[in-house]
């Protein structure tokens, strides 16, 4: 593995009367997107999986695109993960009863696989560089893309606009933070039991408050997210995304 999130693996599942022996490679070209290739060979034949990975959303949402051949099937799998929720749609395009899967065929059905992430990507790179041009050639303002000059009466509305909105997602974390509890809860039984890691105290905010202050809760500027980050513990390690911390569920702006 290295520090930029590429890696190579290998296992070996046993079970009764049968067991699995593969690898898998990781290639992470960006902090966004990954590509595993995990091939592995069992009492059923060979198999190779081959994944696409997108996070948007500062990595609250994740999109997985797999590809599964066998020498008689091959399926694809469309994942959607977000707030520990997973939604799953397989597609079989080859079914074991039609026998081995000849080359062209196969071909093609990786080829239908490949196309979704690379048209994607392609507009969304064509749609960036329509906004350079249209913010190069003055267009965008007249578009309604580029902000302008605002008056005194537009600028007190924009902030108080802007207020009502950070209230709003202080809200919003404190309903998250409420939610987590039972979640923090039983993870935290779990490590206990298993006397693993058990986080007994968090703050976010300021840290010349954090240093002063008495850690009360509703200190001023002061947040308590210990169920925030208890609640994503598995197996005595913390699983959270390398977003800004503010953006994380349960986390806001501590002056709000």
């Amino acid at each position: 593995s290295s520090t930029l999130g590429h890696s190579a693996r290998a296992f070996l599942n046993l079970y009764p009367g049968a067991g699995e022996l593969g690898a898998q490679l990781k290639y992470k070209p960006t902090r966004d997107f990954a590509i595993k290739i995990a091939p592995s060979i069992s009492h059923r034949g060979w198999a190779l999986q081959a994944t696409c990975t997108k996070a948007v959303d500062a990595g609250l949402t994740k999109l997985h695109w797999a590809l599964r051949v066998r020498r008689v099937g091959v399926q694809v799998r469309f994942t959607l993960c977000r707030s520990g929720l997973r939604f799953a749609i397989p597609l079989e395009l080859w079914p074991e009863s039609a026998g081995p899967l000849p080359a062209g065929e196969l071909a093609l059905l990786v080829a239908f696989w490949v196309a979704p992430p690379f048209v994607l990507r392609l507009l969304f790179l064509l749609g960036r560089s329509l906004r350079e041009v249209l913010m190069s050639s003055g267009a965008a303002a007249r578009l309604g893309f580029a902000s302008v000059p605002a008056s005194g009466k537009d600028t007190a509305a924009a902030t108080a606009a802007t207020t009502e909105v950070d209230g709003s997602e202080a809200a919003e974390a404190r309903e998250h933070r409420r939610l987590v509890v039972r979640e923090a809860a039983r993870c935290r039984s779990q490590e206990v039991a298993a006397r693993g890691l058990e986080i007994v105290a968090a703050w976010y905010g300021d840290r010349e408050l954090l240093a002063n202050a008495s850690m009360e809760s509703g200190t001023q500027g002061i947040i308590d997210v210990t169920d925030c980050l208890m609640a994503k513990v598995r197996l005595s390690r913390l699983h959270i995304s390398d977003a800004p911390k503010s953006t994380l569920l349960g986390f806001c702006s501590p002056s709000q």
